[in-house]
């Protein structure tokens, strides 16, 4: 009887280390589950939270580059091309139909006025054109800008040719180029805010 009873209790013994050995296990082991789950997620959030950082930047970025395309390349050039519709027709020789100022004023018009504003769309030109993206039809209208405005720049410069205008060269100030920087200027304010209201709907 009492080899039977110790055998009994060595028996519940051995069952209940075996009974605990096993909860512990399966503890730990639903413990190390959580934790993975848990550090899966976080990798998970983390990566989610990279990648908003990451399209937040591209699309600050990409704002800053279309401001600073407006306001250092194309509002410079469209407010002097403005300026220039403005007062070209004051000078006696390039506005020949209508005459407001007598001929002895056309110097100073052109010198002081009419080229120094060209003067500076070209340094705009020059320096700034490394800002914006140059598709063959704004190529084409810079160029034909550029030649004439050289040419009228020379033709000023020469005593002998100040009688002369671009358009006696085959170099008329080209009749599309107002409206090419007016439609890059429109489609830049449209991608901008394009942009904006990107950049505003990422969740914070």
């Amino acid at each position: 009887m009492t080899e039977q009873l110790i055998t009994l209790l060595v028996d519940k013994g051995l069952l209940a280390l075996l009974l605990a050995i096993v909860g512990y296990w399966i503890h730990k082991s639903l413990e190390k589950l959580k934790f993975e789950n848990t550090k899966h997620l976080e990798i998970e959030k983390q990566n989610l939270l990279l990648n908003h950082k990451i399209l937040e930047s591209a699309r600050e970025k990409g704002l800053e580059r279309v401001e600073k395309q407006l306001a250092e390349f194309y509002y410079p050039i469209y407010f002097r091309l403005q300026k220039d519709n403005a007062i070209w027709r004051l000078s006696p020789q390039l506005n020949q139909e209508n005459q407001p100022l007598p001929r002895e004023a056309n110097a100073i018009i052109e010198q002081e006025y009419i080229l120094k504003n060209h003067r500076e769309m070209v340094e705009i030109i020059e320096t700034k054109v490394h800002l914006i993206e140059i598709d063959p039809e704004l190529q084409t209208q810079l160029n034909r800008y550029l030649k004439h405005m050289v040419i009228y720049d020379t033709l000023r410069r020469i005593e002998s040719l100040q009688t002369y205008n671009p358009v006696d060269f085959q170099a008329p100030f080209p009749a599309d180029f107002y409206a090419t920087i007016e439609d890059r200027i429109k489609k830049l304010q449209e991608k901008h805010e394009r942009l904006l209201n990107q950049l505003i709907s990422l969740p914070a």
